[in-house]
């Protein structure tokens, strides 16, 4: 420094050292909440008066009510336009099924390609709408066996990949860096959420499964599965970011599509709604730090 910058060299320290003890902000008699614990307590304070509230509402309109608490929350979940069948390659059988693929836009540039799976030449038959975040691949060869015990019974089986979903899926990154994180925060800095325009695609899907006349509107039911491996019991779940071969992420999309789907479309709308694998509450995902 005295070379290079002129600054004498100064004839002592005049800082005292200090021990690494004496520097300690958080000594071991200091024991800060946990961030997790915090916001859960906020949680329940805010859940507390939003049930003390819905207890005074008459059983029959809280659905309505809850209704307009998720529709702020997710954004809009109403269709933008009416599905417009793109491309639909024509119908495979061999007897006992028919398969057909479709590409319906439901929104300017935004389209959800779906398998319809119909039993034999039965007309007017049930359907069931199955969702999940692995797509309709995983979902035919996850559940294989139930699903051909509903055709066998003449219930027809719709698999739909909504945005973000199966094959428009960008990739299956979870981490921070991922698309679908970017693609997550993007929805929110415009005031909406990527789980309410999942829900505003599976709502389109259900508006063009009504309007076939080979379909009964009015017998449609919601089955939402995952299929993400379960994480060990006893595993420790301490991480660090973008680490190799972390803890197993939850994939809990296809019921909570099929759980708010029912909620707008009405009761009288969706006759059953099945979910596994989602979430046990929002309120559970405080119950640790690794979420």
């Amino acid at each position: 420094f005295q070379k290079w910058f002129q600054i004498e060299k100064p004839s002592h320290d005049e800082q005292p050292h200090r021990k690494a003890e004496e520097l300690a902000c958080l000594t071991t008699d200091i024991q800060p909440t946990p961030l997790h614990v915090l916001l859960a307590r906020r949680a329940k304070e805010q859940l507390d008066r939003l049930r003390a509230g819905q207890a005074k509402v008459l059983p029959q309109k809280r659905a309505s009510s809850l209704e307009g608490i998720w529709f702020s929350t997710l954004g809009d979940p109403l269709p933008r336009q009416e599905p417009k069948v793109q491309k639909s390659l024509p119908q495979q059988q061999d007897g006992t099924f028919s398969v057909e693929r479709i590409s319906l836009e439901v929104e300017p540039g935004i389209v959800v390609p779906l398998l319809l799976i119909k039993p034999g030449e039965k007309k007017s038959v049930s359907c069931i709408v199955a969702v999940s975040q692995h797509g309709k691949e995983k979902f035919l060869q996850e559940r294989a066996g139930p699903i051909a015990e509903l055709l066998e019974s003449g219930i027809a089986v719709c698999l739909p990949d909504v945005r973000g979903t199966g094959e428009t899926s960008p990739d299956e990154g979870r981490g921070r860096n991922g698309s679908l994180t970017s693609y997550s925060s993007s929805e929110l800095m415009l005031g909406e959420t990527m789980v309410g325009a999942q829900v505003r695609d599976l709502r389109s899907v259900l508006q063009f499964l009504r309007s076939r006349k080979d379909l009964d509107a009015g017998r449609i039911a919601l089955w939402g599965d995952s299929f993400a491996p379960v994480n060990p019991t006893g595993k420790d779940h301490a991480a660090p970011f973008d680490v190799a071969n972390g803890p197993k992420s939850s994939e809990p999309l296809g019921g909570l599509l099929v759980l708010f789907t029912a909620l707008f479309e009405g009761e009288k709308e969706i006759r059953a709604v099945y979910a596994r694998g989602t979430l046990v509450s929002y309120e559970s995902l405080l119950e640790s730090p690794y979420l």
